[in-house]
């Protein structure tokens, strides 16, 4: 959990390569409450990769190129989701997140997914 009296950052990732025509990007750092790494996000084949410091890896990966984006364990176990929607019927992001989940690691990695992959922020933008 974050706390407003926090001297520190919860949490970073970036540079963020917004999406251009030279994609895939290269790998883009996570990182702690002090600055120190937390793990990566990369692109590999038709997915997307977080591997954390400490060994554990997610896979996000977009359905048939477009939103929605689902964010799960190797095993397959789904961990949350980005998708087109609103309340009410609005327009905007909804990001949906497992109980359980590090619910701040995959926001950040699923807005860093739609923004650096050109068919998706398409969409979402």
């Amino acid at each position: 959990s974050t706390f407003p009296e926090s001297q520190h950052l919860h949490a970073s990732i970036g540079p963020v390569p917004l999406a251009t025509p030279d994609f895939p990007q290269e790998a883009v750092v996570i990182r702690g409450p002090r600055g120190e790494w937390y793990g990566i996000l990369e692109f590999d084949v038709q997915e997307w990769r977080v591997r954390r410091s400490d060994g554990l890896t997610y896979v996000i990966v977009p359905t048939e190129g477009k939103l929605p984006v689902i964010a799960m364990t190797t095993a397959g176990c789904r961990l949350g989701s980005m998708s087109l929607g609103g309340l009410g019927g609005g327009c905007g992001l909804l990001v949906e997140v497992s109980a359980g989940a590090d619910a701040l690691l995959l926001l950040l990695c699923l807005l860093t997914v739609v923004m650096a992959t050109p068919e998706l922020a398409e969409d979402a933008f």
